[in-house]
């Protein structure tokens, strides 16, 4: 019996394993990167935990940008989250805080339909290729699209019509750094 549980704990440590490195190697960003923006989010949610007690904040980390999302109950408790960011000693880092006031809970039928509806948009985009995904990152919820990265202007315009003709009533949201290169002659 023994024998058993330990072929079971092996394969799914192999599992793990192989999701784990397929992840790392899926991601256009380089390990170092990945690394330090693991690193950023882990200092960051620790910093927010010490100062406000709420689990319903999320981090996303993407080069070197970090974007807060979620709900809290109060215009004093995201003024209170703003002067903690703001305390924050940070190198190098861009933090866009889309912190809102809680109106209503996200109700456990809409998982399902954020899930799908996050599906439709990388399709879409994967469709039109309308810019370099690779840099940017993009989810739904609360029926808010949120788009985090590195993107030339021109890209973003389109990359937002785009979203914008396919999800007529989501409010769009973004946190881009514009990566504009000039050549001068």
């Amino acid at each position: 019996m023994l024998n058993i549980f330990n072929k079971n704990i092996n394969k799914f440590t192999l599992i793990l394993i192989s999701a784990f490195l397929t992840k790392i190697i899926s991601d256009p960003r380089n390990i170092n990167i990945q690394i330090i923006d693991v690193i950023n989010k882990f200092k960051i949610k620790n910093f927010i935990k010490k100062n406000i007690n709420k689990n319903n904040i999320k981090i996303i980390s993407y080069n070197n940008n970090i974007i807060l999302i979620g709900k809290l109950d109060s215009l004093n408790e995201i003024n209170k989250l703003n002067k903690i960011i703001n305390n924050y000693k940070y190198n190098k880092i861009k933090i866009f805080n889309k912190i809102k006031i809680n109106n209503n809970k996200i109700k456990k039928q809409y998982f399902l339909k954020y899930f799908y509806e996050n599906i439709k948009l990388y399709l879409i985009l994967l469709k039109f290729n309308t810019t370099k995904l690779s840099n940017i990152k993009f989810f739904i919820v609360n029926d808010e699209i949120y788009i985090i990265g590195i993107c030339n202007r021109k890209d973003t315009i389109n990359l937002i019509r785009l979203i914008n003709y396919y999800f007529k009533n989501k409010e769009i949201i973004t946190a881009i750094i514009h990566k504009d290169f000039l050549i001068k002659k």
